[in-house]
């Protein structure tokens, strides 16, 4: 077993937590894979309820040479050192040149994916992080469409402002293939990232080149019972947990990277500002909603509170300069957007006593007519005359569930040419 355990040329990790209704098309993947080399299967079940477990155990009986069961005997998602516990795993288990990321969730639909990545890899010393492109699965109804996270050519490495921005959303975590030895000896800072996929691509794009192939071979299940993102939609005080982390986690990659990409770190650490700013009721305080975060069961880095001091002194002051000058040189201003950063665009304008006169979308549905008891009206309808309209643009301009492009030619298509988007 000890011969067998250095010829390993890939080691697989696979986290699970109560995916019993898909953990078994994520273990078929594994086990469908053909390659010329040897590779192994890790999957840490971390205390599931739901019988996953179960499964887990049943194919690690079944396949003992390739799948290495670790059942965790309780929850460490939430404990403070998390990530910290998920590393020291990854330095015992993790053995081989390579390692690839899958969840529970998610699963492999390609059998040449493993034996595709690891050729590129070894071909192209430079190449710190292999992704490919992968099938979104929308869980409500069952949905698919391609992810296409990277717009371009076939085969191309990416480039650190398409890797921070991700206009286009983000890539699946099935997707991808990280030199080990570098992965695990990923610094602390990394650790405060809420999510583990972003923070493990912009390492890899510190350490070398991230390539990426057009070639669908995975799927994502977007919108999974239980899931991160479901949660997010649930829960304003996970969404502020959310926002802020990330904007503390990108500052620290910031100064990690001596700036070097400080253009668009910059962009995305606003938008994250601004998300904790209005992300909740104004007359509540942001700490009043980290202490509701906390208690159900959260964990802030250190810094935090510094952080949301100056968040809070921020949010009392005045409007952003370009988006006051922007309202000032308008008579009517009209906000695009009724969803997460429509809401956020209107709470900064109210929180400021700056007025506006409703909110506009490309297409309203049926009974759409109003919103924070304000009128919403097609782009079309706008009541008043587009010279003196100023559009606000409340959606996030690298947002996957908008493409940028789109607003764009919606807002050119009827002749406005006054927007401002504070997002970006």
């Amino acid at each position: 077993m000890e011969n067998q355990e250095e010829k390993i040329m890939v080691s697989v990790w696979c986290r699970t937590y109560n995916h019993v209704s898909y953990i078994r098309d994520a273990l078929e993947g594994f086990v469908s894979q053909q390659t010329d080399f040897i590779y192994k299967v890790i999957v840490y079940d971390d205390a599931s309820t739901d019988g996953t477990s179960d499964i887990v155990k049943e194919y690690a009986e079944r396949y003992p040479q390739l799948i290495h069961a670790i059942i965790a005997k309780e929850n460490t998602y939430h404990r403070p050192d998390s990530r910290e516990v998920e590393l020291k795993m990854w330095k015992k288990y993790l053995t081989g040149k390579y390692m690839a990321l899958c969840e529970g969730d998610d699963f492999w639909i390609d059998r040449e994916k493993l034996q595709k990545q690891v050729d590129y890899m070894e071909a192209h010393s430079e190449c710190s992080l292999y992704i490919h492109n992968a099938l979104w699965m929308n869980c409500y109804d069952g949905k698919l469409q391609a992810g296409n996270p990277f717009q371009g050519h076939d085969e191309k490495d990416i480039t650190a402002e398409e890797l921070i921005m991700q206009y286009n959303g983000y890539p699946a975590t099935a997707s991808f293939l990280f030199r080990s030895e570098a992965q695990i000896r990923e610094p602390k800072l990394f650790a405060i990232s809420p999510v583990g996929d972003y923070a493990a691509i912009l390492y890899a794009l510190s350490l070398g080149k991230v390539h990426y192939s057009s070639r669908i071979m995975s799927v994502y299940r977007v919108f999974a019972s239980g899931s991160y993102a479901v949660r997010m939609q649930q829960s304003s005080g996970l969404r502020l947990h959310f926002y802020l982390r990330l904007r503390m986690f990108l500052a620290a990659y910031d100064e990690y990277t001596d700036y070097r990409y400080h253009q668009w770190l910059a962009k995305r650490i606003a938008c994250c500002e601004l998300a904790v700013m209005y992300g909740g009721e104004q007359n509540i305080l942001i700490a009043e909603y980290v202490e509701q975060s906390v208690k159900q069961g959260n964990i802030f880095p250190e810094g935090s509170t510094a952080c949301i001091a100056e968040l809070e002194k921020r949010r009392k002051q005045e409007l952003p300069v370009e988006l006051k000058a922007f309202v000032n040189r308008h008579k009517h201003i009209m906000i695009m957007g009724i969803g997460e950063f429509g809401v956020y665009a209107a709470r900064m304008m109210i929180s400021h006593q700056a007025a506006f006169d409703g909110f506009v979308v490309s297409a309203k549905k049926e009974g759409e007519n109003s919103f924070m008891e304000k009128p919403v009206y097609n782009l079309s309808e706008i009541p008043y005359e587009k010279e003196d309209t100023g559009i606000v643009v409340g959606i996030c301009p690298f947002s996957g569930k908008w493409s940028w492009d789109s607003v764009l030619h919606s807002l050119h298509t009827e002749g406005i040419v006054h927007y401002h988007c504070p997002f970006s």
